[in-house]
């Protein structure tokens, strides 16, 4: 069943694409250096998230002013609060992966860099100079359990939206997919 879904702005899709694949690399890289500690990546990874959370921030301004897309097909009312829940928790974890990942490095002592710009100086330890001091390490532990859990949800929420843009281009045969590949004006 053809049908025409809402337009996206120029902006919109930019947007979309930029923190979604920009998003998929830092988790992936983020999930490849705890699991395999290569620390050679933590300065790409803080330095790219930090970024990255400009852009977010920004995407999430225009979705509250264009507001969220809304369904042209009568789907039922289980996919309409699925569809409405994966948007908001990608939108939610594009700017908590960040904030949390921000405490925790700072808090942890580690400091925010951003390409060698130091934003927030590391705090290491006097005896040990390559030993860092927490500055709350309460408050770092609990950032970095908010950072690790929300990059699982974002993981399983991507896979979600995936499907779901797969669903409306092969079995709804609508335009969705379509309108977020090319740029059209509203």
């Amino acid at each position: 069943m053809q049908n025409e879904v809402s337009k996206h702005s120029k902006k919109t899709v930019i947007f979309h694409w930029l923190v979604g694949l920009s998003m998929i690399t830092v988790l992936i890289m983020g999930m490849y250096m705890v699991e395999n500690k290569v620390f050679s990546l933590y300065y790409w990874h803080r330095s790219l998230g930090l970024s990255l959370f400009i852009f977010a921030i920004y995407r999430l301004i225009l979705r509250v002013k264009e507001g969220l897309p809304k369904p042209k097909l009568s789907y039922t009312k289980i996919e309409k609060n699925l569809s409405r829940l994966v948007q908001i928790l990608l939108l939610a974890s594009t700017i908590l992966m960040p904030i949390s990942g921000i405490l925790m490095t700072t808090m942890n002592g580690f400091g925010m860099i951003l390409f060698d710009l130091v934003i927030v100086a590391a705090n290491p330890d006097p005896s040990n100079p390559r030993l860092m001091l927490p500055i709350n390490s309460s408050l770092g532990d609990l950032s970095k359990t908010i950072h690790v859990t929300c990059g699982w949800i974002m993981a399983g929420t991507l896979l979600l939206h995936v499907s779901g843009a797969m669903k409306h281009h092969i079995i709804d045969r609508d335009d969705t997919l379509k309108s977020m590949l090319r740029l059209k004006s509203n």
